[in-house]
């Protein structure tokens, strides 16, 4: 069951991991996230989920909140209705990501309608 898609899920999220310590991979990262959607057959909801926080993940930490902010919120859209402990690992390695952003507004907004979304016990408070 392992595909193309799925390897580059795997990529993504490598690569989301590697920029933390080196920025440069952030752009990797976008580039695998993005093509593990493109690639993504239908059905594979939970899949697209991680797919899109790897993407939110790596351009919080490339330097670009807006296109985060857009990818995080296609994530939360079937979250709820998708979600496992892994989805909400991710999510709050992704939410850790948009404190360095919460002077900006619409990021102020994210982080609010997670901590709204996510179950007490994803562990988001005071991270």
């Amino acid at each position: 069951m392992f595909d193309e898609a799925d390897l580059h899920g795997m990529q993504a999220l490598s690569y989301r991991t590697l920029a933390e310590h080196e920025p440069s991979a952030a752009a990797l990262a976008q580039h695998h996230a993005g093509r593990a959607l493109d690639l993504r057959a239908d059905g594979r909801e939970r899949s697209k989920i991680f797919d899109y926080l790897s993407l939110a993940s790596a351009c919080f930490i490339g330097g670009d909140p807006e296109q985060a902010d857009r990818y995080a919120r296609l994530a939360l859209v079937s979250i709820g209705q998708t979600s496992s402990h892994r989805t909400w690992d991710r999510l709050r390695e992704m939410y850790r990501l948009t404190g360095r952003y919460a002077d900006d507004a619409g990021i102020r907004e994210l982080r609010a309608e997670i901590e709204e979304t996510a179950p007490p016990r994803a562990g988001l408070r005071g991270v």
